[in-house]
């Protein structure tokens, strides 16, 4: 439907979020509001949180202007959201979302395309807390975070380790470190337009980017010709993955549906070129299905186990099912039909818990355990179920339900019940317990 004025068209401007750029994020939403606004858009602002789903369906926008920082706002996630309500909205789609934000696999893509990169390995915090995994000077930085969050830089002359914050990664980018100037370059439409040269006292860290007089923009910056002709070639080809100009007949579509594949949000991809020289590249998206909790952290598995991403904490996506457990990755089958099965007493299951990859433990509130056997977990699980439906099983004073082997069912009550039925027993014998 065409638009007769600008202040017809609802902008929802999102902002703020639950990344650790939210503070900016807040300033960078409302300053963008309040230009739309000057502009005579009718605009709404919104500080995204679990509801924007609903808050979005209720104020139904024609447009939403995204001024979140970081991740969930810049990784793919909000962007997925949107394309499935079929919103409008502003910057980079989900696949370049996902990949940018992503520093290993933007750095794959670089080197795919032929630039020069700095070398880097990818580690386990723990062990970068204990040992130089390179040698020094490097910089720790995590692998999907924007703004130098969580940057650490080892000099040459450090007595020992980087400590690293215990809100850092499981596991982190460590990158040799590369001394220079901060240039970069912006592409819109498909050419590179100039190269600004940022200039601060110290490096460009969180401070220098966003506190006013942290940082001086020269534009376009002063160097040297071929610097600056080889800075507007490189951004030019970082943002399209191939060398340019480039024929149709010169793209290799297999290269470019495996680099897509490769990518941990997608599942499945074509690249094709339509009439008129246009590059198609479709993606078919991994889902999250399930967190699962295991040794180095949360991660989020689509149905066939494959992991598709990483949270912080569980109240990040809370509205998944947990799993948790060495080999629930390579069960997720069927924990998916147990917990569709369970789902008479879904509000009471906190997660499934693996055990010793070869069995399954629904656990309940309230310290219930249902103890699942290694065959036929499924079908043992229903006659829970039905027996709780028929005789409150799952109400009484019962801890666990061992079902371990499906022959001699257990049912183990609490402390409280086995001293008060020692007593009855004690009673009916003639004999006081406590005695």
């Amino acid at each position: 439907m065409a638009m007769s004025s600008r202040a017809s068209l609802k902008v929802a401007v999102l902002m703020g979020g639950p990344s650790a750029e939210r503070e900016v994020s807040l300033s960078t939403g409302r300053g963008c509001a309040e230009a739309l606004r000057c502009e005579g858009f009718d605009v709404i602002e919104n500080d995204a949180n679990k509801a924007v789903f609903v808050e979005l369906a209720e104020a139904a926008p024609d447009v939403v202007f995204n001024a979140l920082h970081g991740r969930w706002g810049e990784d793919g996630a909000i962007q997925g959201i949107l394309e499935w309500m079929r919103i409008p909205y502003t910057h980079s789609g989900i696949l370049a979302s996902a990949l940018a934000i992503d520093k290993i696999r933007s750095k794959e893509a670089y080197v795919r395309a032929g630039l020069p990169v700095v070398e880097s390995v990818t580690a386990e915090a723990a062990e970068v807390r204990a040992r130089h995994v390179i040698k020094p000077p490097y910089v720790v930085k995590p692998v999907n975070e924007g703004s130098s969050v969580g940057i650490y830089i080892v000099h040459e002359a450090a007595n020992g380790p980087p400590q690293l914050s215990e809100t850092m990664p499981a596991n982190v980018m460590v990158e040799a470190f590369a001394p220079g100037r901060e240039l970069t370059t912006t592409v819109l439409n498909g050419r590179a337009l100039t190269v600004t040269d940022i200039l601060t006292d110290g490096w460009y860290d969180y401070e220098a980017k966003y506190a006013e007089g942290g940082s001086r923009h020269v534009v376009p910056a002063d160097i040297p010709q071929e610097i600056f002709d080889a800075c507007l070639d490189y951004a030019l080809r970082a943002h399209v993955h191939v060398d340019l100009p480039a024929s149709s007949f010169d793209l290799d579509l297999e290269a470019l549906r495996e680099a897509a594949e490769a990518m941990a949000p997608v599942k499945d991809a074509t690249a094709r070129v339509r009439a008129g020289g246009v590059l198609e590249l479709a993606v078919i998206e991994r889902v999250p299905a399930l967190v699962w909790r295991h040794a180095d952290g949360l991660s989020l598995l689509d149905i066939d186990g494959v992991t598709v991403g990483q949270v912080a904490a569980r109240s990040e996506r809370a509205d998944l099912p947990l799993v948790a457990g060495q080999g629930a990755n390579a069960a997720v089958e069927e924990a998916i039909a147990l917990l569709r099965a369970g789902a008479p007493i879904t509000s009471r299951i906190r997660g499934l818990r693996r055990m010793g990859e070869r069995r399954w433990d629904v656990v309940l509130d309230r310290g219930q355990v249902i103890q699942l056997p290694e065959t036929d977990a499924l079908r043992a699980l229903e006659r829970v179920i039905l027996l709780d439906q028929a005789q409150d099983l799952l109400a009484r004073d019962i801890t666990h339900v061992d079902l371990r082997n499906p022959r001699r069912p257990t049912l183990r009550l609490a402390q409280i019940s086995l001293e008060e039925l020692r007593e009855i027993r004690g009673l009916e014998l003639g004999v006081k317990v406590n005695e």
